[in-house]
């Protein structure tokens, strides 16, 4: 074979990831014209380079990298990614360390205290159950619903405390024996309820990791990384449990020592899970700096044209800083999303079968209904309408607890809205917020809006 000019540069490699074994071919051609890939020959550089590769020590860290890391790692992923299992890997860790030093302390009040403690620790805290705790959590879990999509974070951070109270109340039964069924069913409750709210949560947070839809891939890699850190940490726990003997006060230390770095952990890892989806929180503080920007050129008297002008909104990177997951959101403006008509309230908007959302007051809050048929860009047309009405109500300096600032700035903020909603829209679309799905009311709360009220 000869090598033919337009081709001779070109080669073809094949193994362009980490610890991939390289292989190299270049592009041939025969005097008749024919194309053939033919196996260049390694430099000794190489050669070496494979040889470490084939070493134990390569094998095994390429076996490891296949079983707790997603296929194409890191490129199939987000850059936060190994941060994010590094802290939940120390999380499970300790947690699970202290669930065993748990069930050491319950065994103990039930009389259990000869050599075999530990290792019965050990077996029982992964099959011991309580009837009351499944009940507990299925009730609960009903009761939240679609919160585990809408705000996984708060629900990853809560179940870690949930689990920790669990820990403690298992401890205190070696305090108070008497108290065993009492205390074990709760601390039963409270750690089943924990387990089926991280396991609720979990598909939302780890898609946000998801960079070539691998999300399957992802969760396998993370049961793996649960199953090597719990298994790692019924042996550690079962041997801090020695050391701790049954002083109940060195029971307690201990397991809040755990509990404490487990929870630091947690929401170490829970910071870095970057949301793109709109709840009432984000929602709120996207939408609010849109508003704050226009209601800024609107007081300058500015003549712009919305259509040609940019709107600066943050990205769901700036927001994750801001985010509040631990403690409760307190939110700036007081409006009511799809409250029970019950009460009076007079109308901002007019009543239109086509209109999809319908603004209102009472007693100085606003209020807002979405309508049944309400598409999610709708829905947050509607809130953007809300905010803007907010925003200008405020401005008038009044608190006096009546409408009448909502009905003066009714008007400005409806045709404000309508202006600026679609540089709004797509500001969202720029920054990567996602638009198609929104957590900003109770569709079962939802009105429909009639001609005429049936009779």
């Amino acid at each position: 074979m000869s090598d033919l000019s337009p081709w001779a540069p070109f080669a073809i490699t094949q193994g362009h990831l980490q610890g991939q074994r390289e292989r190299r071919s270049t592009i041939q051609a025969d005097g008749e014209g024919a194309f053939f890939l033919q196996p260049s020959k390694k430099p000794d550089s190489q050669d070496r380079g494979h040889q470490l590769g084939c070493h134990p020590l390569g094998r095994l860290r390429r076996f490891v990298n296949q079983v707790f890391m997603p296929v194409d790692f890191p490129s199939s992923v987000t850059e936060s990614y190994l941060t994010f299992i590094q802290y939940t890997a120390c999380q499970l860790l300790c947690s699970h360390m202290s669930k065993i030093i748990a069930t050491q302390a319950m065994l103990l009040a039930l009389g259990v205290g000869g050599p075999e403690t530990i290792p019965m620790a050990a077996v029982t805290a992964w099959v011991l159950k309580d009837g009351i705790g499944h009940l507990l959590a299925i009730v609960v879990g009903t009761l939240i619903n679609r919160r585990f999509d809408s705000d996984p974070k708060r629900f990853r951070f809560q179940a870690m405390m949930m689990a920790k109270s669990a820990d403690l109340l298992c401890i205190l039964t070696l305090q108070w024996p008497g108290c065993f069924f009492a205390l074990s069913a709760l601390g039963g409750a409270l750690g089943r309820l924990s387990m089926n709210t991280g396991q609720a949560s979990r598909p939302k947070v780890l898609d946000t990791f998801a960079r070539a839809g691998n999300l399957g891939d992802i969760m396998r890699c993370n049961n793996a990384q649960t199953t090597a850190a719990e298994l790692l940490g019924t042996g550690l726990g079962a041997c801090w449990g020695l050391l701790l003997g049954t002083e109940v006060r060195l029971l307690i230390s201990g397991s809040a020592l755990l509990s404490l770095a487990s929870l630091i952990c947690c929401y170490q890892a829970t910071t870095v899970v970057k949301m793109s989806s709109l709840n009432r929180q984000r929602a709120e503080l996207v939408l609010m700096a849109a508003v704050k920007q226009i209601c800024k050129l609107q007081q300058q008297g500015a003549d712009l044209d919305p259509r040609q002008q940019s709107v600066i909104i943050p990205s769901p990177e700036e927001i994750r800083h801001r985010e509040v997951f631990v403690l409760l959101y307190s939110s700036p403006g007081d409006i009511e999303v799809n409250p029970a008509v019950t009460t009076s309230y007079q109308l901002l908007t007019l009543p239109d079968p086509t209109s999809k959302y319908l603004l209102g007051c009472s007693r100085g809050r606003l209020a807002i209904w979405y309508h049944v048929e309400a598409a999610a860009h709708e829905v947050l047309q509607g809130f953007f309408h809300s905010q803007l009405l907010l925003v200008l109500a405020e401005a008038s300096g009044k608190d006096d607890g009546t409408n009448g600032d909502f009905v003066k700035a009714s008007a400005l903020a409806a045709d404000l809205a309508q202006q600026w909603w679609a540089s709004v829209y797509g500001a969202l679309l720029s920054q990567g917020w996602q638009t198609d799905m929104v957590f900003l009311d109770a569709r079962n709360k939802r009105v429909r809006i009639d001609k005429k009220t049936p009779v």
